[in-house]
């Protein structure tokens, strides 16, 4: 009699709870990405920021590579190429540093000063600094070529994209010494105003020739019209859409509602293949069983 009052009970419990109305949920702006997981990217972008460790180096079919934070391109049929790795310098010396990534910025944040990033659009990657300088480790086989104004193109072996860096706070550095046939190595260091230690610069990425372009917006600005993107579909609508590639969900700040999803998944793909990755797959049902800021958010189809 009392395991059947107790079974009623717990019955009765989850019928109330289940017919109760759920409540909208309002996106505070605080979702937090683990970009060992998901990349930071945006829609329509061919290029994407991942971290790489000792535990995921094979499914991003990175083995041999350093550990730490790359710019990668997803354009195409490239899976998971990395075109940069990322540093933090201090005195011209690496330090640590640790992930803050969201929807819209990421911040790489050491104990002697923070670099921003935001994909400005989805050809254009916008970064700004204080304190430290940002290092950009081209992968082997990169080729760079100054261009003018101190910009500099490097070209990825593996990848049929190009990559512009030019410096519009502080200074740009390239080491990328000439053999006669290749560079052995290419890196690209971008370091703050001596004066008021603030760095800032932008990567655009292209497949054949730059077009040079004014900048209409401040690095704010970007942010802010990333974080004001159109209201997302509902996620029944999603579940058409073949691939983790092909989702990225957009948000109108304190409209999301409960079946909704707030991801940037890697954005969709113009090539002939049409394949996805398993990292990025894995990732987002795990993000979307978790919810966002300890909610469970309920997924149809």
């Amino acid at each position: 009699m009392r395991q059947f009052l107790t079974w009623f009970c717990l019955s009765s419990a989850l019928v109330v709870q289940a017919g109760a109305p759920a409540e909208p949920y309002a996106y505070t702006g605080r979702l937090g990405l683990d970009i060992t997981k998901v990349p930071f990217s945006r829609y329509g972008s061919t290029v994407a920021f991942s971290k790489f460790t000792e535990e995921n180096l094979v499914s991003f079919h990175a083995t041999g590579l350093p550990t730490g934070v790359y710019l990668r391109s997803v354009d195409g049929d490239q899976r998971t190429h990395p075109v940069f790795r990322v540093e933090l310098l201090d005195a011209d010396k690496p330090v640590p540093f640790v992930v803050e990534a969201g929807p819209s910025l990421l911040r790489l944040k050491a104990a002697q000063g923070i670099i921003e990033v935001c994909i400005a659009d989805s050809n254009r990657v916008k970064f700004r600094g204080h304190g430290v300088s940002l290092r950009l480790v081209a992968q082997d086989g990169a080729l760079a070529v100054p261009n003018f104004a101190n910009h500099w193109e490097v070209n990825s072996e593996r990848v049929m994209e190009k990559y512009m860096l030019w410096a519009t706070s502080g200074e740009l550095h390239m080491d990328a010494p000439w053999n006669g046939l290749s560079n052995p190595r290419v890196a690209a260091t971008f370091s703050p105003d001596p004066e008021s230690l603030r760095v800032e610069g932008e990567i655009d990425t292209y497949p054949s020739v730059w077009t040079p372009h004014q900048d209409s917006e401040t690095f704010d600005e970007s942010v802010t019209s990333i974080a004001k993107r159109p209201k997302l579909e509902p996620s029944s609508e999603l579940s058409k859409i073949t691939g983790v590639a092909n989702i990225y969900a957009r948000l109108d700040l304190g409209q999301a509602r409960p079946g909704w999803v707030v991801l940037p998944i890697d954005p969709p793909r113009t090539s002939r293949s049409s394949h996805c990755d398993d990292v990025d797959r894995a990732a987002m049902y795990r993000h979307l069983q978790e919810g966002v800021s300890g909610r469970r958010m309920k997924v149809d189809g």
